[in-house]
C-alpha cells in the first residue's frame, strides 16, 4: 500500500523542530484526511489553523479538498499564527533557497563522496579535479588551492616536456595578488607562462579540452627479435563515453637515448620504428570501422633520454589505440635503442567558454626545481570582486571583505540561491553594513564544499556577530551589539497572566571562556585565540568556529562579547501577550514592566487634547523625581521615555507634542501607556524566541539586555600567539612498517609502523604493480588490516599532521594453498603428432586448481578451454579445421589457483607433417581419356588423392588446375591429347602445405573406325599397359573388360566385377538381354536400380530364373497363370488394383478385392480360422466368433449360439 508522509511543525519559524510525521494512505484528498485527523477541523473557518507546504509551495485551504496524497508524497502542515502571511511566504522562499551554493552542474561523477575543502583541509590541500564537488564560490581575500578544470597535461616539445594545467579559482572575478607554487612565488621559476581569463573570456593559452589515459604509461615496445615481444599492444581506449575526439596524440620516450658504440668508443645512429593503429569505437566499446596506421621512426646517436610527442587529426568519435615495434630492438650491450609508450591523449572540441568562471592557465617546463609534489600546489592570493549597492541597485563588482556585499551576492547570483533582489531587506543590510564597516568587522571565505543558502547565508553574517531570520518576506539580519531604544513595550495591562522570571547563577560547570577558531591571514591557517574575561578563570572554554573571520582582532572582539554574555546574561522573562507581539522577532529589544510600585502604573489611553492624556486608571506621580510615560504607536513599537506632569482629573500633560495622534476609540486597540521615573518605568530585554500560543495569543521569551555585555570589546586583545610568521609544520616520519599474514586467514594481511609525535592520522595507498596507486585507507592508529589480492601487495604509509610526510613501502604476496601463484608447467606429446587428433599431456602443478588450454594460431586464441581439470588434453582434426587451425599452430596451458590467478603460461608449438608424396603412379593412356593411378599410402590421416594436370610441362599444382578427387589411388580421366600430370595426397588437416609427385605426361588415343575393333583393342594394351598391371587385372582385354562385341556372352559378366549402376537402362536396347543369356541367379537385386528394367524388356520364360529383390515394376497389369481362371491379378490401372477370384475381374466375381473408389477391401470366401487345434484358442468362421479356455471349454460366442 503506497503512503504519503505529512510533517507537522509546531512552529513555522522553526522548520523540523519537533516535527511529528504522520504516515497515512495515499490516494485521499487533504481535506479527508485533515476531517479524519484534526479536531475542530472544518472547511467553514475564516482562517485554518495550519498552512500547507508542498514542494516548496503554499496549498491554499480552498484547494485541500482536491489536492490528493499522492504515493511517497511529503508534505509540510506548519502551525501558524492569524494575519502571519507574509512569514509564511519568506518561509516557502526560504525553503526554496536551501540548495548548494555552488549550484552549476559538475562534471559526470565518479564518486559520491564529498571531498575535503582544499582551502582549510591541510590534508588535500593541492590542486584537484573535485569530481562531483562544488565550484568555489569565494568572498574576501583568500588563498586558493584552485581546482583543476581538465586533467594536467604533459608534452614534449623538442626534448624539453611542459606541463600544462588549467584551473577553476572560483565564480566571479577576482583581483590577483600573487601565484605562488607550495610557499614559493612563481617568479622564482623559470620557463612559465601564466594566463588569467576572466569569466567572459576564453582560455588561449592551450587546448583546454584534454582526455589523458591513466592506462597508457611506461609501456615497453619490444622488437619482434626480443623474448618479450608480444606484437601489437592491447587496444586503449582513448575517448570517454559522450565524447568525440578531434586529435589524437601519443607520447613516446627513449629512457636511455638512442646510440649504437663501436669500438673506437664513439656513437653511431641507431633507429626505433613505432606503428601505431587506431579505429573507431561506438558507445559500448565495440568497433565500428577498420583500423588505420600511423608510422614514426625515431634515428638519433644521442646518450640524452629523448622524448617525442605525434599529434593527428581524426575524423570526430571514440576510438581505441594500439601500438607495436616494427623493427629489431638493439640487444648488445653496446645499443640503446628500448622505446617506451608513455603517453594518450584525446582532444576534445574546446570549450567556447566557462560560464561565470575565473580560469587560470598555466604552461611551465619540468625542470628539476618542479617535484612531483610541486605539481600539484599552485595557490593565488586574491580578493573577490563582488557587486555593492550603489542608491537602489547594485553595481559593478569591486575587490571588497564586506559582510554586506557577501551576504546579497549569496542570494542573487546564479552559483547561490538564485533568489530576486527583493528577498533581501536592503535598509536592513545598509545600516549593518555600516556597523561592519565602523567595528571592522569582514568575511574572507571559501564556500567550496555542499551547504544550504541559510547555512551559508548563516556562516557570512557570524562574522559580525549576526543571525539571519525570515522577516516580511525577505531575509532579515539581528545583529548582537548594543542597541540605543526598544522596538515594543509590554505592560501588565498587556499580559495574558503573570510572567515567569529565572535568574541564574554561574555554576563550575558551565562554560567560563571562549575560544575562537579563525582562519589567520598572516599564515595563512586554521588559528585559536583564547578569549578571557578580565580577573575570570578559563578552565571551561567554550568553542566557536568561524572560518570566515580572518582577522586576530575581529575574532577577539566577537569571542570576549560571547563570553561576557556567558557570564552577564542570566536573567529571563517569558509571557503571553495578544496579536499585538506579531510586529516582533528574534532580537528586538523591548521595553517590559512586569512589576508594580506605588507610583508607577499603566493602562489605556481614553482620551487626548493636545498635549493632555487621559488616563484609564488612577496614577500617583514620584513627588522628588522626574516621572515619565511610554506609549504605544498604531503600528504596534513605542516611543522613548516622555517627561510629563500631572495634569489633574487623572490625566497628566507631556512637554512636546507627539508624532502620532493617539487612538482612543472601540475599532481597534487603543493606546497603551506605562508611567515609571527612569528607573523603574521599564526594563530593556532582547527576545530570544517569539512563537504563537494559542489562537489569538503569542508566547515570547527574552533576556535582559544587561549593557556591561557590551563594554569588554572595547578592550585590548593579547597578541597572537603565532606572532604573525608561520610556524614551522608538524610532519611525521614514519618507520618499522611490517606486514605479516594472518596465520588463521592467510587473505588478510595486518600492517603496523611507527610514527614520531604530531601525525593527526595516516594514508594508506595500495598497488599491485608498484606503479599505479590508489588510497585504500585514513586511519588514527598505527595498526590495519585488509584483505590480500593475488599476487604481490604494495603499501605504502604516510602520516598526517599539519602536513603530510614521506612514505614508508612494503610490499607482501598472498601464499597459502589457495593462493600461491601456480609456476608454469611443461607440455609434451602423448604420441607423434602424425594422425587426425592431436595429444598432448603435461606436469602437474601443485598449486594449480585447474588450467586453462589454448590453441593459438598466429598469436591470437582461437580456440578455449576453462576450468580444465586434467593433465592431458586432445585436439581433432575437425576442430582444427571449424578453428581454422591449419596442421601447425601453439598448445598453451595456463595454471590458475582456487582463487582464479594466473600462473605463467606455457607453451607448446606442433605440426602435423604433410603426406608424404604418392608413389608409383601410372599413367594409362586410353581412347579420349586416361587411367592414372599409384600406390596405396600407410598414413593413417589420409583425406584423399587430387589429380592436377596441364597440357603445359612444368606447372605449379593450383586450384585452377586440379582435375579430380578420389578416395581410392584411381583416376578415370576423359580427356583427349596431350596431358601433364601430378599427383598428391590431403589429409584430415589442411589441404594446403602438399608435397608431390614428379610430373608425368600421356596421350589418349583417337578412334579410328576402319579396324578390326578386337585385335587393335588387344595390341594396345599389350602395348600401353605394363606387365604389373597384367599381373594384378589379367592378361587379355577381355580379362580386363569382358565385353569386346555386340555380344555379351555367357559368363562374361560376373558380379563382382561389376559394379552396382553400372548397368543404366536408358543404355540397354529394347529385348537386349535375354533369359537365354542370364545364367541363374546373375542378376542380383541389390545392383538393378529401380525402374531400370520394364516388363515390355524383358521376357522371362521362366519366373525363378530372375531371383532379386524386383523392386518397383511398371507397366499394364500382372496376372499369375490365366486370364479368367482362379487368379491373382495386380493392375496400375482401373478401380481394382487388387483382385482374387475367378472369372472376370470384377467386385461381385471377387473372393478378396479392392475397390480404390470407394477405398474398400472386400472379401467374400468362406472363413474357417483357428488360433490353436486345441486347448485355449479363437475360432472365426462365417457365423460366429469363439473363445475357449485351456480345458477347451467355450467361455465367450458372439453370433449364432450352438
Amino acid at each position: 500500500m503506497a503512503s504519503t508522509y505529512i510533517h507537522e511543525w509546531p512552529n513555522i519559524f522553526k522548520p523540523r523542530e519537533d516535527e511529528f510525521i504522520h504516515v497515512t494512505e495515499a490516494g485521499q484528498t487533504l481535506h479527508e484526511w485533515m476531517t479524519a485527523n484534526v479536531t475542530g477541523y472544518s472547511q467553514d473557518l475564516e482562517k485554518q489553523p495550519v498552512c500547507c507546504l508542498h514542494q516548496d509551495k503554499e496549498v491554499l485551504p480552498e484547494d485541500w479538498t482536491t489536492f490528493v496524497l499522492g504515493a511517497d508524497q511529503h508534505i509540510v502542515l506548519a502551525v501558524r499564527p492569524y494575519g502571519w502571511e507574509l512569514a509564511i511566504a519568506v518561509v516557502v522562499g526560504a525553503l526554496a533557497a536551501t540548495v548548494a551554493i555552488s549550484s552549476m552542474p559538475p562534471p559526470p561523477p565518479q564518486l559520491n563522496i564529498p571531498d575535503a575543502s582544499p582551502t582549510y583541509d591541510v590534508n588535500v590541500r593541492a590542486n584537484r579535479a573535485r569530481m562531483n564537488e562544488p565550484i568555489p564560490f569565494a568572498v574576501g581575500r583568500n588563498r586558493h588551492y584552485m581546482d583543476l578544470l581538465s586533467q594536467p597535461l604533459k608534452l614534449y616539445e623538442g626534448n624539453d616536456q611542459y606541463l600544462y594545467l588549467l584551473f577553476s579559482l572560483g565564480w566571479g572575478e577576482f583581483d590577483i595578488e600573487e601565484f605562488y607554487i607550495g610557499k614559493t612565488e612563481t617568479s622564482a621559476y623559470k620557463d612559465i607562462e601564466i594566463e588569467v581569463s576572466a569569466p567572459s573570456e576564453p582560455v588561449t593559452l592551450f587546448p583546454d579540452n584534454v582526455d589523458n589515459s591513466e592506462e597508457v604509461k611506461d609501456i615497453e615496445l619490444f622488437g619482434s627479435n626480443e623474448e618479450d615481444y608480444e606484437g601489437w599492444t592491447t587496444p586503449y581506449i582513448a575517448v570517454d563515453k559522450g565524447e568525440k575526439a578531434q586529435y589524437l596524440a601519443v607520447d613516446f620516450v627513449a629512457r636511455q637515448g638512442i646510440y649504437g658504440l663501436n669500438d673506437e668508443g664513439g656513437l653511431y645512429h641507431r633507429q626505433a620504428d613505432i606503428d601505431i593503429q587506431y579505429r573507431i569505437i561506438d558507445e559500448n566499446d565495440a568497433p565500428t570501422g577498420e583500423w588505420e596506421t600511423k608510422s614514426f621512426s625515431y634515428r638519433e646517436a644521442t646518450t640524452t633520454p629523448q622524448r617525442y610527442s605525434q599529434r593527428w587529426k581524426v575524423t570526430p568519435g571514440r576510438y581505441e589505440v594500439r601500438a607495436q615495434r616494427t623493427n629489431n630492438a638493439g640487444k648488445s650491450t653496446r645499443t640503446k635503442d628500448s622505446i617506451h609508450w608513455e603517453g594518450l591523449r584525446a582532444f576534445y572540441a574546446p570549450k567556447s567558454s566557462y560560464e561565470g568562471i575565473t580560469k587560470i592557465a598555466v604552461r611551465i617546463r619540468a625542470s628539476n626545481n618542479l617535484s612531483q609534489e610541486a605539481e600539484n600546489q599552485f595557490n593565488v592570493i586574491a580578493t573577490a570582486k563582488l557587486p555593492p549597492i550603489v542608491g537602489d541597485t547594485f553595481g559593478q563588482p569591486v575587490a571588497t571583505e564586506s559582510i554586506a556585499w557577501a551576504f546579497c551576492e549569496a542570494i542573487r547570483s546564479k552559483h547561490g540561491g538564485a533568489l530576486p533582489a527583493s528577498m533581501i531587506n536592503i535598509d536592513n543590510i545598509l545600516s549593518l553594513h555600516q556597523a561592519w564597516e565602523s567595528d571592522g568587522e569582514t568575511i574572507s571565505r571559501v564556500f567550496d564544499t555542499r551547504g544550504t543558502l541559510l547555512a551559508t547565508l548563516q556562516e557570512i553574517v557570524a562574522c559580525g556577530r549576526g543571525t539571519v531570520i525570515p522577516h516580511d518576506g525577505q531575509f532579515f539580519v539581528v545583529r548582537d551589539a548594543a542597541k540605543i531604544a526598544n522596538r515594543s513595550l509590554y505592560t501588565p495591562f498587556m499580559m495574558m497572566d503573570e510572567p515567569i522570571v529565572e535568574r541564574t547563577f554561574f555554576e563550575p560547570f558551565e562554560n567560563d571562556s571562549v575560544t575562537i577558531e579563525y582562519f589567520n591571514k598572516a599564515i595563512w591557517e586554521k588559528d585559536e585565540i583564547l578569549c578571557q574575561l578580565p580577573n575570570r578563570p578559563a578552565n571551561n572554554p567554550k568553542r566557536i568556529t568561524l572560518p570566515g573571520v580572518t582577522n586576530h582582532t575581529q575574532a577577539w572582539r566577537i569571542g570576549i562579547t560571547e563570553a561576557a554574555k556567558l557570564m552577564y546574561r542570566r536573567e529571563q522573562i517569558r509571557f503571553t501577550v495578544g496579536t499585538e507581539a506579531m510586529i516582533n522577532h528574534f532580537g528586538d529589544r523591548i521595553g517590559v514592566n512586569y512589576w508594580t510600585s506605588k507610583q508607577d502604573s499603566y493602562g489605556e489611553i481614553i482620551a487626548f487634547d493636545g498635549l493632555r492624556l487621559t488616563l484609564s486608571t488612577p496614577h500617583k506621580l514620584h513627588e522628588s523625581k522626574q516621572n515619565y510615560i511610554i506609549l504605544t504607536r498604531p503600528d504596534g513599537t513605542c516611543t522613548q521615555s516622555l517627561a510629563i506632569s500631572d495634569a489633574g482629573n487623572n490625566s497628566v500633560l507631556i512637554e512636546s507634542e507627539l508624532d502620532f495622534e493617539p487612538y482612543i476609540g472601540d475599532l481597534q486597540e487603543r493606546t497603551k501607556y506605562q508611567i515609571g521615573t527612569s528607573e523603574t518605568i521599564t526594563r530593556p530585554f532582547v527576545i530570544s524566541d517569539i512563537a504563537p500560543d494559542g489562537e489569538n495569543t503569542v508566547a515570547i521569551t527574552a533576556f535582559w539586555d544587561n549593557p556591561e555585555v557590551y563594554t569588554f570589546q572595547n578592550g585590548t586583545p593579547p597578541d597572537p600567539v603565532t606572532g604573525g610568521n608561520p610556524r614551522d609544520d608538524v610532519i611525521p616520519v614514519i618507520s618499522d612498517l611490517i606486514i605479516v599474514q594472518d596465520v588463521l586467514d592467510p587473505q588478510t594481511a595486518i600492517l603496523s609502523w611507527r610514527s614520531t609525535a604530531g601525525a593527526r592520522e595516516f594514508v594508506i595507498d595500495h598497488s599491485l604493480d608498484n606503479a599505479q596507486w590508489a588510497r585504500v585507507a585514513v586511519v588514527t592508529e598505527t595498526v590495519w588490516q585488509t584483505k590480500l589480492y593475488s599476487g604481490v601487495n604494495y603499501f605504502r604509509v604516510a602520516g598526517v599532521g599539519d602536513a603530510q610526510g614521506q612514505y614508508e613501502y612494503g610490499s607482501i604476496t598472498l601464499t597459502g594453498p589457495d593462493y600461491d601463484i601456480p609456476t608454469a608447467t611443461e607440455i609434451s606429446l602423448t604420441e607423434p603428432f602424425t594422425g587426425s587428433i592431436l595429444k598432448v599431456e603435461w606436469e602437474e602443478v601443485l598449486s594449480a586448481d585447474h588450467y586453462e588450454v589454448e590453441i593459438i594460431k598466429n598469436d591470437e586464441t582461437i580456440y578455449r578451454v576453462r576450468n580444465y581439470k586434467d593433465t592431458y588434453f586432445e585436439y581433432t582434426a575437425e576442430q582444427g579445421v571449424n578453428h581454422g587451425s591449419g596442421r601447425s599452430f601453439t598448445v598453451q596451458v595456463t595454471a590458475r589457483n582456487a582463487k582464479g590467478a594466473y600462473g605463467a603460461p606455457a607453451t607448446l608449438d606442433v605440426s602435423n607433417p604433410a603426406p608424404s608424396a604418392p608413389d608409383n603412379v601410372v599413367i594409362a593412356p586410353l581412347i579420349d581419356g586416361f587411367i592414372i593411378f599409384c600406390d596405396p599410402s600407410t598414413e593413417s590421416d589420409l583425406k584423399d588423392l587430387r589429380l592436377f594436370g596441364s597440357k603445359t610441362k612444368g606447372f605449379t599444382p593450383s586450384a585452377s588446375t586440379l582435375l579430380q578427387i578420389s578416395t581410392t589411388t584411381r583416376f578415370d580421366l576423359n580427356q583427349k591429347g596431350a596431358w601433364y600430370f601430378k599427383l598428391a595426397w590431403s589429409d584430415v588437416w589442411d589441404a594446403s602445405d602438399l608435397n608431390y609427385s614428379g610430373e608425368f605426361s600421356g596421350s589418349s588415343d583417337e578412334v579410328n573406325v576402319d579396324f578390326d575393333f578386337d585385335k587393335e583393342i588387344q595390341e594396345a594394351f599389350d602395348k600401353n599397359f605394363p606387365d604389373s598391371f597384367k599381373e594384378a587385372f589379367g592378361e587379355s582385354i577381355e580379362d580386363v573388360f569382358p565385353i569386346t562385341g555386340s555380344q555379351i556372352k555367357d559368363g562374361s559378366i560376373v558380379s563382382e566385377n561389376m559394379a552396382a549402376n553400372s548397368i543404366i537402362s536408358e543404355l540397354v536396347a529394347s529385348k537386349s538381354i535375354l533369359a537365354d543369356h542370364i545364367a541363374f541367379n546373375q542378376i542380383d537385386g541389390n545392383h538393378v536400380k529401380t525402374k531400370s528394367l520394364t516388363a515390355n524388356n524383358i521376357n522371362v520364360s521362366t519366373l525363378s530364373s530372375l531371383s532379386a529383390n524386383i523392386g518397383t515394376i511398371t507397366g499394364g497389369t500382372f496376372r499369375t497363370n490365366a486370364a479368367s481362371s482362379a487368379r491373382v491379378e495386380l493392375s496400375s490401372v482401373g478401380d481394382i488394383p487388387l483382385f482374387i477370384g475367378t472369372g472376370l475381374k470384377s467386385m461381385t466375381t471377387a473372393k478378396l478385392a479392392y475397390n480404390k473408389a470407394t477405398n474398400e477391401l472386400v472379401f467374400r470366401g468362406e472363413l474357417n480360422i483357428k488360433s490353436a487345434s486345441s486347448g485355449a484358442r479363437i475360432e472365426l468362421d462365417n457365423k460366429s466368433f469363439r473363445v475357449y479356455d485351456q480345458n477347451n471349454r467355450l467361455r465367450a460366442e458372439l453370433g449364432e449360439l450352438s
